[in-house]
């Protein structure tokens, strides 16, 4: 099943999809919801890029197959794409679209977030060059706010510092 197909059968709110993708159950959309706001299954929400979408965001959750099975779900039924839970619950597809957009929202913000500091992180990584400090050093280090040594001992530090920078540089 593809995703179009996915998205379109979780529009129903009278079965609560869950389709298997390798060893987790993934949830999209009113399937979603209602996992999180009836069942409240331990979802985490993720935005997802589906080339096949024309590279659309998707609100998605997943769990293992072997946890959502040990949850003992009242009438939860296997099925050749996975899981589905039959219930007569009645959604308000109003309130469904302003939880979803908001939901995307916040997940986009916060996978961009992550994937900056990710970029940040690798980019400082490999601008880092070594250096080596003996243990008085370190301690130095360690144990220094303003005020603790004498101005001129901690530009000696400092400048010892820079040697030893401007030499692991060479």
């Amino acid at each position: 099943m593809d995703i179009f197909e996915k998205l379109i059968q979780s529009k129903n709110s009278d079965t609560i999809y869950f389709y298997r993708e390798g060893i987790f159950a993934q949830l999209y959309g009113v399937s979603l919801y209602l996992a999180i706001n009836q069942l409240e299954l331990p979802l985490t929400l993720r935005a997802r890029r589906y080339k096949k979408l024309s590279d659309r965001y998707i609100l998605c959750a997943g769990l293992p197959t072997k946890l959502l099975e040990n949850l003992s779900i009242k009438n939860l039924q296997k099925t050749s794409f996975g899981y589905e839970l039959k219930n007569d619950l009645i959604v308000d597809y109003r309130h469904y679209q302003i939880w979803y957009q908001q939901k995307l929202n916040q997940s986009l913000i916060e996978q961009n977030l992550l994937n900056r500091t990710q970029q940040i992180n690798e980019n400082l990584i490999r601008g880092l060059k070594p250096i080596w400090l003996n243990e008085k050093e370190y301690n130095f280090i360690q144990t220094w706010h303003r005020g603790r040594y004498r101005p001129g001992l901690e530009l000696q530090f400092m400048e010892m510092l820079q040697r030893k920078i401007a030499s692991s540089c060479a």
